[in-house]
């Protein structure tokens, strides 16, 4: 699966109502190949508010249902 994000020089750019933040990958707004058009909005935006660097960045997502996490 495809997905997509907005990367910042800190991190992943967090969108909320109009406020942008750099954050974690887990905290990130991700976006799935239908709201590209909305992403391009969004990258324009934090360029205008003064986030350096922000590019467009893809992340593959592999669902595994047989996988088991074990805590280190």
């Amino acid at each position: 699966m495809k997905l997509y994000a907005l990367k910042c020089r800190d991190g992943f750019l967090r969108i909320s109502a109009d406020t942008y933040s750099c954050v974690e990958l887990a905290k990130a707004s991700v976006f799935p190949e239908e709201k590209y058009s909305a992403l391009a909005e969004y990258l324009n935006t934090a360029g205008q508010l003064g986030f350096p660097d922000v590019r467009i960045t893809e992340l593959l997502v592999t669902e595994n249902e047989d996988f088991v996490f074990s805590p280190p």
